[in-house]
């Protein structure tokens, strides 16, 4: 009886422990919640409030739960720096238009936010060919466009406040610094909150290698 009585005694005490240690983690994984739960609450009441009239012309919120706006943010930023790519995009020999005595010809700086959107700077450039000791070489003479531009999906984003600058190091660099302003328009318990990050450009292109030399890209 007393080896029956100590046995059940054993599992009591075998019981009682399991369910303070199953107590225990669902203590810690109640604490975890809660706080991912204020950490996802804190950074929402971050964001700026914005009316339906302050939306830029055609722009529609993208309607989020609060969870999902934290996955859509962290796909965003994880996903656009993964993603970025510098292409160099120019045209064909037969598309080479003439404008007065130049030629013209365009370099893009891609950034590939994820597999359905992007965001490209373009620059469209103006050169001259020029016969040097029986060599002919393109040297360049003007920037005659330059901007940013959206394609894919682009519901509920807008680009603002884009900065440009260029100098020409020599006949054949051009050194540009580009920013803008990537701008989320978020629906979020009925409130429109706006998420805005800045994308930054910046490097030397060679009309003559068509390459990028010293280039910097950053998001943030």
């Amino acid at each position: 009886m007393k080896k029956r009585n100590f046995k059940l005694v054993c599992l009591m005490l075998a019981i009682m422990m399991a369910f303070s240690m199953t107590s225990m983690v669902w203590a810690v994984g109640d604490e975890a919640f809660i706080e991912n739960e204020r950490v996802v609450s804190d950074f929402i009441n971050s964001l700026p409030i914005i009316s339906e009239d302050e939306l830029p012309e055609g722009v529609v919120p993208i309607e989020l739960t609060e969870r999902e706006l934290m996955q859509f943010i962290d796909t965003i930023i994880n996903g656009a720096e993964s993603f970025v790519e510098f292409n160099i995009a120019q045209d064909s020999d037969s598309a080479i238009e003439a404008l007065s005595s130049s030629r013209i010809n365009h370099f893009t700086v891609r950034t590939n936010i994820d597999a359905t959107f992007r965001i490209d700077y373009n620059v469209v450039y103006e050169y001259n060919l020029v016969n040097s000791g029986g060599v002919t070489m393109p040297n360049v003479t003007a920037i005659s466009s330059h901007g940013w531009s959206m394609s894919g999906l682009t519901l509920g984003r807008s680009l603002t406040n884009p900065r440009s600058a260029f100098t020409f190091p020599n006949r054949h660099t051009i050194s540009f610094i580009a920013s803008v302003d990537y701008n989320l328009y978020l629906l979020v318990s009925g409130l429109i909150r706006l998420y805005t990050y800045n994308i930054r450009t910046s490097g030397d292109f060679n009309i003559i290698t068509q390459r990028f030399y010293n280039h910097s890209h950053t998001i943030g």
